[in-house]
């Protein structure tokens, strides 16, 4: 499990519940970029994903997120709340330049990526 240490490791500057999930995501991400789950029967994905996208259609920038976390068989009759029973991706710690409120240059690099990657598969679907 990426470790965490709530009062040290997330940024200050997060004092909402979708920076702080946009936050989680883009660490996931980060730590975990190979990391492949089975999804279905033939059918594998990456655990985590995060890009940040541009719709034409309201011209706004948003961060599209999708992760596949294992949960733990006992969520089904567990008394805990569901999210405690989601298992770990990897054992990777957080990164210090996730830990600060400065900019994450490492990160915007990771997201240009992301999003040259996901430009090239929207073209190959409009042609097609």
């Amino acid at each position: 499990m990426t470790a965490l240490a709530i009062a040290t490791d997330i940024p200050s500057a997060i004092n909402t519940v979708e920076k702080l999930h946009s936050w989680s995501a883009l660490v996931l991400t980060h730590v975990n970029p190979q990391v492949i789950v089975i999804e279905g029967v033939g059918y594998t994905e990456r655990a985590a994903q995060t890009g940040v996208f541009y719709v034409a259609a309201d011209n706004k920038h948003r961060i599209l997120t999708r992760h596949s976390i294992q949960m733990n068989a006992d969520y089904m009759n567990g008394n805990a709340k569901i999210w405690q029973y989601a298992m770990e991706l990897s054992t990777i710690a957080i990164p210090a330049s996730f830990k600060a409120n400065e900019r994450w240059t490492g990160l915007l690099r990771l997201i240009r990526l992301d999003l040259a990657v996901s430009a090239v598969q929207t073209k190959t679907l409009e042609v097609d």
